[in-house]
């Protein structure tokens, strides 16, 4: 593992993933933006955790905004997308970004996305499973 200035692991997630998963979203987002404010250039994985945090508090704009910052997306980034796109009424873009996101996991499902999101708290998966399955992910 590369080692940042502050001598912690650049590529560990770190407490913001260990927050979310405990329902704790605003902390959370402080710990991402913080971690995003001391990193001149942050690996892409943290713009996949802001916008995961932003999907569980309903800031549906902000996550789009979150990925545009991501050149190559992988299949988390997508389903967050398609999630955020159908909350704010742009079915065609969901559709699309669901669309790529199975490109990517041709066998993604609503059933193992619940099995690998270890929350505390499984109504946190409510915006991403709700957004999804109106954009056409199967069970």
């Amino acid at each position: 593992r590369r080692r940042s200035q502050s001598g912690r692991c650049a590529n560990s997630r770190g407490p913001s993933e260990l927050l979310r998963y405990a329902g704790r979203p605003e902390e959370a987002l402080a710990s991402i933006d913080d971690a995003l404010k001391r990193t001149p250039f942050p690996p892409q994985w943290f713009w996949v955790i802001r916008a995961k945090i932003l999907l569980e508090l309903r800031r549906y704009g902000e996550v789009v905004a979150a990925l545009d910052n991501m050149p190559k997306k992988d299949h988390p980034a997508w389903l967050t997308l398609a999630a955020a796109h159908d909350h704010l009424g742009h079915a065609a873009l969901a559709a699309h970004a669901l669309a790529k996101a199975r490109e990517l996991r041709p066998s993604i499902s609503s059933r193992e996305l619940i099995a690998v999101n270890p929350y505390a708290h499984r109504d946190a998966l409510k915006p991403l499973l709700d957004g999804l399955r109106n954009a056409g992910l199967p069970e």
